[in-house]
């Protein structure tokens, strides 16, 4: 290697069947050599940058970017399926609307006093042609008011008297002995009575004419400096009134 350099040269492409051995000087296999590296430096440099663009390229996609994925109000959104022409035209695709609350009008009504507080009062009030039968009870400070006429037996309740149960406040008839919340009307147990009330309590029960409970119709009220005022709209007003 001190005087001649010797170097493989292949003719043609790489694939080149044909080599031969030649002889160079070795400032020629100096300059050989270093426009060898000048070129493989350019193609270095070059599939380096192709490289790095490759990589911002897949920096931005799915698979390495971190990017927000959609809400799922967005995602819900897409899935529902758009309305066809009928739904759209009943109204089928649109959102219900929320009943806001009914604003109640309470109305005094003259010659009418609130039972004391425990008690119970019975009320008859005109209305168009006919007359509402109210049983009116105060329990913890609270005006309630129901039908008067049990619906399982057909008597008075105002007869009856007020009792506490664990649920809360309730009338119990003094025929059957059939007990009805104060808040809202619905039936609950049968309260046994003693004595001769019990032996009547049982002849009324098993009397023809004796109906499965039903909740009672409840009207608001309200006691006010000892003036009562009352929700008129009450659907039993509305029914007294056609005389029913």
């Amino acid at each position: 290697w001190r005087g001649e350099s010797l170097s493989l040269e292949v003719t043609g492409s790489i694939f080149a069947r044909g080599a031969r051995v030649v002889s160079h000087s070795r400032d020629d296999a100096h300059t050989w050599h270093r426009a060898i590296g000048q070129v493989t430096g350019i193609q270095l440099q070059t599939m380096r940058r192709a490289l790095w663009l490759l990589a911002l390229v897949l920096w931005r996609a799915d698979g390495f970017a971190t990017r927000a994925g959609p809400s799922l109000a967005r995602v819900a959104r897409r899935a529902a399926p758009a309305p066809t022409m009928r739904a759209r035209k009943l109204g089928l695709g649109e959102k219900k609307k929320k009943k806001s609350a009914k604003t109640v009008t309470l109305s005094q009504v003259p010659g009418i006093t609130a039972p004391a507080d425990g008690k119970l009062k019975g009320w008859a009030l005109d209305v168009g042609d006919g007359s509402a039968r109210l049983c009116a009870a105060t329990a913890g400070g609270r005006l309630r008011v129901l039908a008067s006429d049990c619906s399982r037996c057909n008597w008075e309740l105002e007869k009856g008297d007020v009792r506490v149960f664990d649920d809360g406040p309730a009338v119990v008839c003094a025929l059957c002995g059939q007990a009805y919340d104060l808040a809202s009307g619905e039936p609950g147990a049968v309260v046994e009575r003693e004595g001769f009330d019990k032996w009547v309590s049982g002849l009324a029960r098993g009397a023809p004419t004796t109906k499965p409970a039903r909740p009672q119709d409840v009207v608001r009220g309200e006691a006010r400096e000892g003036n009562v005022f009352l929700d008129l709209s009450a659907p039993l007003f509305a029914r007294a009134a056609k005389g029913r």
